[in-house]
């Protein structure tokens, strides 16, 4: 009996103990008066919780169940607060009747913050710099997704330091404009922001790191940004975008999400993309993510940076042409989307390990593990011309590629130096090249081109054995049917970043006009070590198409 006595006496004091020490860490929002009817107005009453915490140090807000109406947005200008409901609708299904099984239409007991139309759920302000985490909350617009800016979450500090982390998780927005919105004046303000298992449903923009003030473009692009992206087995069905970020230096990682349904927004018009990355000097994982009844196209990533024009602003030695912008394309699905694009890739080194096609410009393809030829122009690289890098592969049997091709020239260059014993390649025989080399290639030589033509262009291998870096300027040279008029066109690019042999391909468009079209290489070594560049190369012509192969790799006779 006495041993009963004493372990009772134990529990209530150690039921007493860990409430003591959960109300000191700990602070519900009932304490302030919210009611949770989905009625009353009970912004007031959750800001003084916020102010209470921030002021007092209490690191963590519950908000029990219940539906919390919030006429204006709740304000935290201190962070380092989490915020945690006791759960939210993570199935979107759920939404719809299931015969009557849901009492009055509700599939879930727990807490939903609801805002109304032009305005915002929660706004962090210009101060905020701790650690941020949000947890098990549904975020729901009163009137349904409407043309507007009705925001749920809202970042914009713009303390001088990032606050970091920023994690979202095991949430669910549904109905906004902006589910969650980075904007500010400073364009680095956030890091390692992390969404996990969250759903959206219904939104025009999940997240969204929006564009600085015109004319206002660095080195990292015009974009707010992150140091830092994982957005991981989240849940998107019926969305308009669900990613448009820009980021650098630390890994961007998307990684088996479902991004299915995207829909028009809600002022009508169709997004170009499903996700849309702009990035500097950092690397993309994008790994295990499903696709499916799209009506745009899917995946978008770039080291360039579009400005309001549409054109792109681009630094001299810096994002585009870089070893260090990569991404790496593993187990995704696209299985059934057929007259949109998968990926539209510009200024990246790509390593592909999927069959899905590949849209590119200006990009090194290092790994393509692709059966199929998935290799095209993106609109813009056909538009405007492009040059592409590829390791060179078994390139005998390339005659396969030439079936969509027009008229095809191997030429060989007049060149001066000794050549390279270092020869894989028997057919073919490498020019050392290093700083006091000129022009490489024939002036004399060229290939004409007719009205079924798209773009030419022309291809020839580098042998880079010590990782030379060098810079290449192909110099088109172009008149007209009439051979009056002449002019220039030049494709450049950082060309000798890898060890080994690669093919260097630059496309010119020709409009359908009848043109003859002559090609040379300027190049200028930045190394003390040589590179060779074989010295037959090929000129080519590509008929007009839908889809034009990218990647030519000429077999030599």
């Amino acid at each position: 009996m006495k041993k009963i006595l004493y372990c009772l006496v134990c529990l209530i004091f150690s039921i007493h103990y860990n409430a003591q020490n959960l109300s000191s860490n700990f602070l519900s929002i009932k304490k302030f008066g919210s009611i949770g009817d989905g009625k009353t107005l009970d912004s007031d009453n959750l800001q003084k919780a916020i102010d209470f915490a921030e002021k007092n140090s209490i690191k963590t807000i519950v908000i029990p169940d219940g539906k919390y109406f919030l006429d204006k947005p709740l304000i935290f200008r201190k962070g380092g607060i989490q915020l945690i409901g006791t759960g939210a609708l993570l199935r979107e299904e759920s939404w719809a009747k299931m015969n009557g099984n849901f009492a009055n239409d509700e599939p879930f007991i727990g807490c939903t913050l609801i805002v109304p139309k032009n305005s915002a759920g929660i706004i962090f302000e210009k101060t905020v710099a701790d650690p941020i985490r949000i947890a098990n909350i549904q975020f729901l617009a009163k009137d349904g997704r409407t043309k507007g800016n009705t925001t749920a979450i809202k970042f914009q500090s713009e303390f001088t330091g990032p606050t970091w982390p920023f994690i979202v998780e095991r949430c669910h927005f549904r109905g906004f404009n902006y589910a969650v919105k980075f904007e500010s004046a400073n364009q680095y303000n956030v890091a390692f922001v992390q969404f996990f298992q969250n759903a959206f449903s219904q939104n025009d923009e999940c997240i969204y790191f929006s564009d600085l003030p015109e004319g206002k473009v660095s080195p990292s692009g015009g974009r707010n940004l992150t140091w830092g992206f994982t957005f991981q087995n989240n849940s998107c069905h019926d969305n308009s975008r669900v990613i448009r970020g820009g980021f650098s230096k630390d890994p961007v990682n998307i990684i088996n999400n479902n991004m299915e349904g995207n829909i028009p927004y809600a002022n009508g018009s169709k997004p170009a993309n499903i996700v849309d990355l702009e990035i500097s000097h950092c690397t993309v994982n994008f790994e295990g993510n499903h696709f499916e009844s799209v009506i745009s196209d899917c995946v978008s990533v770039s080291s360039a940076f579009v400005k309001s024009d549409g054109s792109y602003s681009e630094y001299s030695g810096k994002t585009t042409g870089s070893e260090k912008n990569k991404i790496f394309i593993k187990g995704n699905n696209f299985d059934g989307i057929k007259d949109y694009k998968p990926y539209i890739i510009k200024s990246m080194m790509i390593y592909n390990y999927d069959p899905y096609n590949l849209y590119i410009d200006e990009c090194d393809v290092r790994q393509n593990d692709s059966n199929t030829l998935n290799q095209f122009l993106s609109d813009r690289a056909l538009s405007h011309g492009t040059t592409l890098k590829t390791p060179t592969g078994k390139y005998e049997n390339s005659y396969k590629v030439f079936n969509n091709f027009g008229e095809i020239k191997s030429v060989k260059a007049k060149t001066s130096g000794n050549a390279n014993i270092l020869n894989p390649y028997s057919r073919l025989n490498f020019v050392r090249i290093n700083k006091s080399s000129g022009l490489f290639g024939n002036p004399s030589e060229s290939i004409n081109t007719n009205t079924n033509d798209k773009v030419a262009g022309v291809s020839f291998i580098v042998n880079n054995p010590k990782v030379s870096d060098f810079l290449g300027v192909i110099i088109f040279e172009i008149s007209e049917d009439n051979g009056q008029t002449y002019k220039q066109a030049y494709m450049s690019g950082t060309y000798g970043t890898n060890i080994g042999f690669t093919t260097i391909t630059a496309f010119i468009p020709t409009n359908g006009k009848k043109l003859k079209i002559k090609a040379s290489l300027v190049s200028d070594v930045l190394g003390d070590t040589d590179i060779f560049v074989a010295d037959n190369f090929t000129l080519f012509t590509i008929k007009t198409m839908v889809q034009v192969p990218a990647i030519p790799v000429f077999e030599t006779k």
